[in-house]
């Protein structure tokens, strides 16, 4: 496998977003659950219509550290990066 590692400045995400938990191996559960809704109902190309800006492409981004009392508790979002406004029923999150 080809990667690459890169310094990014902070970029928004917009799309579509889970809270789950690493409690009990729960959010290896739950965030292939979740891609295979979101695909399933064809919610990727309204959150692809948002993308505008790089990094580019879907993207499954966690968040930690979100507003939840507890430590294991994380939110995940299918998104993309974005400058243009939110749409109902979607999500947000600054990168960076």
């Amino acid at each position: 496998m080809k990667y690459r590692i890169e310094k990014l400045d902070a970029f928004r995400i917009a799309g579509l977003k889970r809270r789950t938990t690493n409690e009990n191996g729960q959010g290896i559960k739950d965030i292939p659950a979740f891609w295979g809704e979101v695909m399933a109902q064809g919610g990727q190309m309204p959150v692809l219509q948002l993308m505008d800006a790089g990094p580019k492409g879907l993207l499954g981004v966690s968040v930690y550290n979100c507003d939840a009392d507890d430590p294991m508790v994380f939110d995940y979002y299918i998104a993309c990066a974005s400058t243009l406004p939110v749409p109902e029923g979607m999500n947000e999150y600054t990168v960076g």
